[in-house]
């Protein structure tokens, strides 16, 4: 069972639906994806480079993610143990697996399982990815 296990620090950033424009040069419609979701993407990409295995992952896989994002001052009190307003957990999946596609594992179809959470906590996602074999879960 291979294990990669890394955390990439700062602010956890969600993938929206890009912003689609007709372009009036090209006379046709264009797209393009928010910056700082570009930038957060090849941030986590860099680092993943770091922790990469000697080929991408080409078999059933297994994916925890942990998000840990700064408690607002408006919800400082204790009843609120997690975070449960935006960013939406799909969307922070969403970049973090496609920001891994090529570098860690071949394509993201190969994530059978996955396992996401928010917390509050200083800023940072912790991830760690597990082989699967039929003797698994």
């Amino acid at each position: 069972m291979v294990v990669v296990e890394f955390v990439v620090w700062g602010d956890p950033v969600g993938k929206k639906a890009p912003y689609v424009y007709y372009n009036k040069k090209k006379k046709k419609h264009s797209s393009f994806t928010p910056k700082k979701a570009r930038d957060y993407e090849s941030y986590i990409a860099l680092v993943a480079n770091q922790h990469k295995p000697i080929a991408p992952l080409d078999e059933p896989l297994a994916i925890e993610i942990i998000y840990y994002i700064p408690r607002p001052k408006s919800r400082a009190s204790n009843k609120h143990k997690y975070p449960d307003r935006k960013p939406d957990i799909d969307n922070l999946d969403k970049l973090v697996v496609d920001s891994m596609e090529g570098i860690i594992f071949v394509n993201d179809s190969r994530i059978v399982m996955k396992k996401s959470m928010k917390l509050y906590g200083d800023p940072r996602v912790e991830i760690k990815i597990l082989t699967l074999d039929e003797t698994s879960i």
